[in-house]
């Protein structure tokens, strides 16, 4: 089930105005902050994930703790040279979906390998070529 999160709200606001809420996305707070621009609306998410990974050496089941911050703009409209990444292209009026953003920022923060307590604490076999 989507969370939508309505971004109307801060419209009404002076031009740089912020507002901050804390909303419960899949169980786990989440830190919104919207911010009222000239021409878009800027968004901030950040909170904490888990994600569970197989170790890279024993493949045993590891729970591992993620943080993510992610910032994106809102605007109505964009041409070509302001098409990048992190810029949501929709009514300002409209709402995004807060568990995509998560979902998404939880993902790029996933880490490349993942090692278990007991081999987390030792050093990378070294790269021999003979």
């Amino acid at each position: 089930m989507a969370n939508i999160y309505h971004l109307g709200t801060i419209l009404n606001r002076p031009v740089g105005e912020s507002s901050t809420e804390f909303i419960q996305v899949n169980d786990r707070p989440v830190s919104v902050t919207v911010t009222n621009m000239d021409n878009f609306v800027e968004l901030k998410v950040s909170g904490d994930s888990t994600i569970d990974e197989a170790c890279a050496r024993c493949g045993v089941m590891v729970a591992e703790p993620v943080k993510y911050d992610v910032t994106l703009k809102v605007q109505a409209e964009a041409t070509a040279d302001e098409i990048e990444d992190g810029v949501l292209v929709m009514d300002r009026h409209s709402g995004v979906d807060l568990d995509q953003i998560v979902a998404e920022a939880t993902e790029l923060a996933r880490p490349t390998i993942i090692y278990c307590a007991k081999h987390r604490s030792k050093s990378p076999k070294p790269f021999v070529i003979e």
